[in-house]
């Protein structure tokens, strides 16, 4: 069939473009297309690879770390030091605290399987699991335990809200050392460990990129992937599929108002919750030891509670915090005992401990314990994360979120 146009008398003529107009049109639409270089190169302040910041949760994440992570764990079930059940009964088993727990492996797999903050989630507590599982001093020299202690000390490097220029030279020479110690690995065991992909070539841009664009938690996808949990949600409630973009984008509006009317900031740094209790109804005598002690610390305004939020995270006893840190792998901790509400601060009731980084399983692990409580003010705090213990008050093992820049 001819294609016809109208002319400007109104009168039907049919388009007479030849075969040769045809292919050079398709020619010239076919050079915008993966085969061709992109418009973008022709700029002269843009670089493909330079302008554009990565995504460290898929490229690193879900790439780079599901698949080696679950090539160390096939190479120590092949050296027979623990079974495919015993390592997901243990991954079941053991208390996360919070957060996205990990799904089973199945050595048939290639990679982790689950979403990039369950596979962080098994990367961080790695150590724990092996540790459960054997902890003999043949599995703690094995060259693939060398491989995972590398890799963590990259994720955590990567998920760290603030570092130090100077720490960005030593993490380049941890990538180059890592991606060294993978080059081994592969050599010996090349049906196991899959070939460097680009994902893995990427890693040695991430501290040129941070030193650009700042810390990678600033420009990852986690925040925008997240806003997809609002359209299912919706898409759920409304139970409406007959034209479910309009149902959306009605619902969403609505939702934007509520979100505006009610505020969609917190204007306040503290949060103070239930359970609050006055000095004066801690009676010397009927309250227990330990909030004998903490009375000390308080004057007749004073507050004193089991948790709070304060500036956007909570906080509860029972958490570890990090007070200071000499070196990456040598912290100071406290474990809160109580928190306290005074002249409009925050401060916390702890129990301090030093914290030494294990090399190989990288869980840390607190020395000699102290019954000295200390007063530490939640602005002081070197890190705003708190972690989980996993232990008892006199000695415990903790993973932390990550980097933590060092004292200087």
């Amino acid at each position: 069939v001819q294609d016809t146009t109208l002319d400007y008398d109104g009168n039907r003529e049919e388009d007479d473009m030849d075969e040769n107009d045809t292919e050079m049109e398709d020619i010239e639409h076919d050079k915008h297309g993966l085969r061709y270089e992109c418009a973008f190169n022709e700029l002269s302040s843009f670089h493909a690879v330079y302008s554009l910041p990565p995504d460290f949760m898929h490229d690193l994440l879900e790439g780079t770390v599901a698949e080696d992570l679950m090539t160390i764990i096939k190479i120590l079930i092949l050296k027979k030091y623990f079974h495919e059940g015993q390592y997901n009964n243990a991954l079941k088993s053991f208390d996360y605290k919070s957060g996205d727990r990990p799904e089973e492996i199945s050595v048939k797999n290639t990679k982790i399987k689950g979403k990039a903050l369950s596979i962080l989630c098994h990367l961080r507590h790695f150590g724990f699991i092996v540790e459960k599982l054997n902890s003999s001093s043949e599995l703690l020299s094995e060259s693939v335990l060398q491989l995972y202690s590398a890799l963590d000390g990259i994720v955590n490097v990567m998920m760290a809200p603030k570092i130090q220029r100077f720490e960005l030279a030593t993490f380049s020479e941890h990538v180059i050392d890592y991606l060294d110690k993978r080059k081994v690995i592969f050599a010996e065991f090349p049906t196991i460990e899959q070939k460097p992909k680009p994902k893995h070539h990427f890693l040695s841009h991430y501290a040129e990129s941070i030193e650009k664009y700042g810390p990678s938690l600033g420009f990852w996808t986690a925040r925008f992937e997240s806003k997809h949990r609002v359209s299912k949600n919706l898409t759920h409630s409304s139970k409406n599929f007959v034209n479910i973009t309009k149902t959306l984008s009605e619902r969403q509006q609505l939702r934007q108002c509520s979100v505006f009317y009610r505020g969609l900031y917190e204007t306040e740094d503290i949060t103070i919750k239930e359970n609050v209790r006055h000095k004066f109804e801690l009676v010397v005598g009927q309250c227990s030891t330990l909030e004998s002690k903490i009375v000390e610390f308080m004057d007749a305004e004073s507050l004193l509670m089991n948790e709070i939020r304060f500036k956007g995270q909570d906080y509860c006893n029972g958490d570890v915090i990090i007070l200071g840190a000499m070196t990456a792998d040598d912290l100071v901790v406290g474990l809160i005992q109580g928190i306290i509400y005074k002249n409009r601060s925050v401060y916390f009731v702890v129990h301090k401990y030093e914290a030494f980084r294990h090399e190989q399983l990288r869980f840390f692990t607190t020395l000699e314990f102290d019954d000295k409580l200390h007063l530490v003010q939640a602005e002081s705090l070197k890190d705003y994360k708190p972690l989980a213990k996993h232990g008892s008050i006199k000695r415990f093992r903790f993973v932390t979120a990550h980097h933590v820049t060092i004292d200087v």
